[in-house]
């Protein structure tokens, strides 16, 4: 049972790493680092860690989860309307999951938005703007997922709420064991919506002030999540 455990644990080690630090400054081994990622990744998809985690954070306008299979996410499309998807995980060409979650966003009109968060750091300003804006001008009903659908996930969920008039407290309930958040593994998650404004001073009201409605399937269809700030200053 201890030998198993280890073993488990072993895994969740290389996997954080693969998933978080990837990024080499070598094309091959980049590449390597990538496909082994993505296979990584299909087998614990497969049955040994992953679930739908799938909650119904506000009816009709936020919803989040893991990375759903392409038939649950489909159904899910169909039951709750969704018109833009939050990929935190990246646009990841080799991971043949969000490969038919591309396709099932061009097939139903669906807004995809894919970001590259890091569940084991602080997230950079420039990525905050980006959820931000997201939150405050993509089609509802927004789902947002990255892989386990817990800390990345609880963390642009909290995004959401301040930037539609929550407060930090109510923000903080994305936060939680609810949805499988460790904030003793994942700590940074829970300090940044803490100490948003003391981080990124006055932030949140810059964009809330540049972002200040909502954006059709055909105006943001071609836009990235870097694009959409300034897509915002010009409309």
């Amino acid at each position: 049972m201890v030998k198993k455990h280890l073993k488990h644990m072993s895994f969740c080690v290389v996997f954080l790493f693969l998933n978080n630090y990837c990024e080499i400054n070598n094309n091959r081994l980049n590449m390597l680092m990538r496909k082994t990622r993505a296979l990584l990744k299909g087998w614990v998809y497969k049955g040994w860690i992953q679930k739908d985690n799938l909650h119904e954070v506000i009816p009709g306008e936020l919803y989040r989860s893991s990375q759903l299979p392409p038939s649950r996410l489909e159904e899910i499309i169909k039951n709750y309307g969704i018109k833009t998807i939050v990929n935190l995980s990246g646009d990841e060409p080799h991971y043949w999951v969000y490969q038919e979650e591309k396709k099932l966003a061009d097939q139903y009109g669906i807004v995809l938005f894919t970001l590259k968060t890091h569940a084991l750091l602080i997230t950079p300003q420039e990525q905050i703007e980006d959820m931000l804006a997201i939150s405050l001008t993509a089609p509802l009903p927004i789902l947002v997922h990255c892989f386990a659908g817990s800390d990345r996930t609880g963390e642009m969920g909290a995004l959401y709420f301040l930037a539609n008039g929550k407060n930090t407290k109510e923000a903080l309930t994305q936060l939680t064991p609810q949805y499988g958040h460790k904030k003793w593994l994942f700590p940074y998650k829970t300090y940044l919506i803490e100490n948003l404004e003391t981080m990124y001073p006055g932030l949140l009201a810059y964009v809330k002030r540049i972002c200040n409605h909502r954006m059709s399937y055909q105006e943001l269809k071609d836009v990235s999540a870097s694009e959409l700030l300034h897509l915002c200053a010009t409309k």
